[in-house]
């Protein structure tokens, strides 16, 4: 369970004490909301973001019409599964979103991931890449601070 799931109990009570008899019946029910002392910002941590080629190896510098793999390693210090969606987000020298995708996945406890997509551009220029790591896309709720890194693509 995680911080926010709820729970449910019914039960249906028949031997009840006077002046019930024994056809009378109480329904009993109950929700309660797990709320653990774990900050959701604090729930995966995010590694910083690392670029390479299509085969694995390092890059340190980067041309046009290139494929960049932008790599981002999480991990779950925590002894629960969880859920979760990794954004990427590249945006130009004008703070202008160039490409934005987003993996969604469950991690293990105690597992660490790398997550990885590849992107090329035609323009040569600054770059912002920034990751993120939420509960979902529909629910942005931040699992870990974001990462960002520039980088000049001649």
């Amino acid at each position: 369970m995680l911080s926010g799931d709820k729970i449910f109990a019914k039960y249906d009570d028949h031997p009840l004490p006077e002046p019930y008899s024994k056809l009378d019946n109480l329904a009993i029910e109950t929700i309660a909301t797990v709320n653990l002392s774990i900050s959701p910002i604090e729930r995966i941590k995010n590694s910083l973001i690392s670029f390479s080629d299509g085969f694995g190896n390092p890059l340190s510098s980067f041309s046009t019409n290139s494929q960049i793999q932008i790599v981002g390693t999480i991990l779950n210090e925590h002894d629960f599964n969880q859920k979760f969606v990794y954004v990427f987000q590249v945006k130009n020298d004008k703070n202008i979103i160039e490409s934005l995708s987003w993996i969604q996945g469950k991690i293990s406890f105690k597992q660490s991931l790398d997550v990885s997509q590849s992107w090329s551009t035609k323009k040569p220029g600054i770059y912002e890449i920034e990751t993120f790591v939420w509960n979902s896309v529909n629910d942005p709720t931040a699992l870990s601070p974001f990462m960002s890194t520039m980088i000049t693509i001649l």
